[in-house]
């Protein structure tokens, strides 16, 4: 996708100046080295990050991957855009259920910006469950105490669990939970 975006072939741009930062395999393109991405994401103005997610979710939408497609289109985004959060949510959770808890807490906390209602209920529900997954209790508690405090009932109940272990871990004892 991003050798789409950028418009030259893996020829070209392993050529190329920036031949020696980037990976390139499969068709693929990564910067060799995550440090050099974080200096180019803080680097960068807001208005020109915001070009490059719209560009990379019309990459991505052309290619019929609408999680990537959603991400793009979600981090472009002035506004919730209520779009792109079940979406982001769904990935969320099959993130999740992979075990791959970092990611699927990035996508959870994205899909929370963009939601309202029940998909914000379970996309906090995800994303507390994948912070107690990565052993973020403080960032667990966080997501998960809003749904204890009157969430969808599955999602608070899917999400007890967690919240209970976040809480004891941060605390050293169980919380009490008003049921009513």
């Amino acid at each position: 996708p991003l050798l789409a975006f950028d418009g030259r072939d893996a020829r070209e741009v392993g050529r190329s100046v920036i031949g020696e930062l980037v990976e390139l395999r499969a068709g693929r393109i990564r910067l060799a080295d995550r440090r050099l991405a974080t200096w180019i994401t803080d680097g960068t103005p807001a208005s020109e990050a915001t070009a490059v997610h719209e560009r990379l979710h019309r990459v991505f939408h052309a290619r019929a991957r609408a999680t990537e497609a959603a991400w793009h289109r979600a981090r472009a985004s002035l506004h919730a855009d209520p779009s792109v959060a079940a979406i982001l949510v769904g990935a969320a959770r099959g993130e999740s259920e992979a075990g791959r808890s970092d990611r699927a807490l990035i996508l959870a906390r994205e899909a929370a910006a963009h939601a309202a209602g029940a998909v914000l209920d379970e996309a906090r529900q995800v994303a507390g469950a994948a912070a107690i997954a990565g052993g973020y209790a403080a960032e667990a508690v966080g997501w998960l105490a809003p749904l204890m405090a009157g969430g969808v009932e599955r999602f608070r109940l899917r999400g007890l669990a967690g919240f209970v272990i976040a809480q004891a871990h941060l605390h050293g004892s169980v919380p009490s939970i008003d049921p009513g």
